[in-house]
C-alpha cells in the first residue's frame, strides 16, 4: 500500500499544542477513520521550533492509535519526515538561514533525545524513520551542544551542558510494553537527579530568583507534577522532560497515557456535587460529556482535598469531608492544588491541563472565585493527561 503523506500545520515554522491537535484531529484522525489499512507519512519537515509538551503528548496520541487499531482489527503504519538541511555541511557559518533553522529543529530532537520517547511506541524506534533520515537523527547535535563547562552561557545552555533537559521516561523498558507502569522510584530518581545537579540554585544565580522560591521549583513544583502521574490508573506511558520556549520561559511538562483526570476524579466530582445527580450518570462516559462538563471536573480535580484515592461509599464521604486525611505527612489531594496555586501565584506562570479532549488553561489563582480559566474543546479524544506549565524566567545580566 502507498504511503500517504499527511503535513503538519505550523504557525511561522512553530509546533505547538494547538498545531498538534489541528493535526490529529483534521488530518491523522480523519485518514484513519476514512481506511482500513493505515501507512502515512507524518510530515514535520517544515517546522523550525518544539514546544516540548506537543512532542511528548504526541507520543501519547500515536500510542492510542496503536491500541485502538489493533481493537479494530486495522493495520496503523506511520513514519516520521523531519527538518533536514538540503546538504551536509561541516561549518555553521557556511550554512544559509534556511538550512540552520532547519538544523536547529533537528538538533533540538537530538538534544531532548526524542528517539528514546518513542520507545515508548516500540522497542525498535528506528521504524519510524525514513531511510534517508535514520543516522541523521541519532546522532550528535552541532547547536544544542554540551559546552563542557556549566558556567558559560546563560541558564538554557546550563541546563543542557549537564543533562536536565532530556526527555525522561518514568516507565521501566525491560519490561513487556503491556506490563510496564509508571514507578515510584523512577519519579523519585528523577527528583532526586534535579536536586542532585543543583536545579534551584542554578535558577537562583541565574535568573536573580529568590533562593526559597527556587527550591520550591524542585522540591514543590516539580514533585507534584512528577507524582501526580502516580495517580493515573492504566499508565503504561510516562514522560517528563523541561525546555525553554521563546527568550525567557521555561517549560516544564508531565504525559501520560493513563485513564484521564475527568474518569478519575468524576466519582469525587458526582458525590460532591450530588444536588446534580439526577442528570449525573453513576459511571463517568469518557467522550460523551459537555465541554463545560469536562471544563469543570478538571477544575474540580485542582481544589483542596480532592482526590481519586477518596472514592469512598456514600455514607462514608460526608464523614471524611470534615476531617484532614494524612497519608505520609502530606495532605491527600493537594497535588494539582499546589500545582495551579505555585505556578499561577509564586511564578506568575501559567498551567495547561489537557485531557480527554479538552484544554484548560489557568493564569491566575484559580482561589479567585472571579477568575474562570480559560478552556478549549481541541476536538479529538484519546486516553491520556498532559500537565504543562510555563514559567517566566529572566536571566540576570552579566
Amino acid at each position: 500500500m502507498s504511503q500517504e503523506k499527511l503535513t503538519a500545520p505550523t504557525k511561522y515554522g512553530f509546533f505547538g499544542l494547538n498545531e498538534l491537535h489541528s493535526f490529529f484531529r483534521k488530518k491523522i484522525s480523519s485518514y484513519y477513520i476514512a481506511n482500513d489499512d493505515i501507512n502515512v507519512m507524518l510530515d514535520f519537515s517544515n517546522v523550525i521550533y518544539w514546544d516540548i509538551s506537543a512532542l511528548l503528548w504526541m507520543v501519547v496520541a500515536l500510542d492510542y492509535f496503536q491500541r485502538i487499531s489493533a481493537i479494530d482489527g486495522k493495520k496503523f503504519q506511520f513514519q516520521f519526515l523531519f527538518s533536514q538541511p538540503s546538504k551536509k555541511v561541516n561549518n555553521i557559518k557556511d550554512m544559509t538561514r534556511k538550512n540552520k533553522d532547519l538544523l536547529r529543529s533537528a538538533d533540538y530532537l537530538r538534544r531532548w533525545r526524542f528517539f528514546d520517547a518513542l520507545k515508548n511506541l516500540n522497542d525498535n524506534p528506528s521504524i519510524y524513520f525514513i531511510d534517508e533520515q535514520k543516522s541523521y537523527i541519532d546522532c550528535d547535535p552541532l547547536l544544542y551542544f554540551q559546552k563542557g563547562n556549566s558556567g558559560l552561557g546563560g541558564l538554557f545552555d546550563e541546563l543542557i551542558s549537564i543533562n536536565l533537559v532530556e526527555i525522561r521516561n518514568l516507565v521501566d523498558f525491560t519490561k513487556p510494553k503491556d506490563k510496564r507502569i509508571i514507578k515510584e522510584e523512577r519519579v523519585r530518581y528523577c527528583l532526586d537527579e534535579f536536586i542532585y545537579k543543583a536545579m534551584g540554585p542554578i535558577l537562583s544565580n541565574r535568573c536573580g530568583i529568590e533562593k526559597d522560591v527556587a527550591s520550591m521549583f524542585v522540591t514543590h513544583l516539580l514533585w507534584e507534577s512528577l507524582a501526580n502521574s502516580l495517580q493515573h490508573p492504566n499508565a503504561t506511558i510516562g514522560m517528563f522532560s523541561i525546555s525553554k520556549i521563546g527568550p525567557d520561559h521555561l517549560i516544564l511538562v508531565v504525559a501520560d497515557n493513563g485513564d484521564p483526570i475527568p474518569e478519575t476524579i468524576y466519582e469525587h466530582y458526582r458525590l460532591t456535587y450530588e444536588g446534580q445527580g439526577d442528570r449525573l450518570p453513576v459511571v463517568y462516559k469518557r467522550c460523551q460529556f459537555s465541554k463545560n462538563l469536562r471544563e469543570e471536573i478538571i477544575t474540580h480535580a485542582t481544589k483542596e482535598g480532592v482526590s481519586r484515592k477518596r472514592l469512598l461509599l456514600q455514607n462514608e464521604y460526608e464523614r471524611f469531608e470534615k476531617i484532614k486525611i494524612l497519608r505520609h505527612g502530606e495532605e491527600m489531594g493537594m497535588g494539582l492544588t499546589h500545582i495551579r496555586d505555585t505556578t499561577t501565584g509564586e511564578f506568575n506562570g501559567n498551567l495547561i491541563i489537557a485531557a480527554d479532549g479538552i484544554s484548560v488553561r489557568y493564569t491566575t489563582r484559580s482561589k479567585n472565585l472571579n477568575t474562570e480559566p480559560e478552556s478549549i474543546d481541541f476536538g479529538f479524544k484519546w486516553p491520556g493527561n498532559l500537565i504543562r506549565i510555563q514559567l517566566p524566567l529572566k536571566e540576570k545580566k552579566q
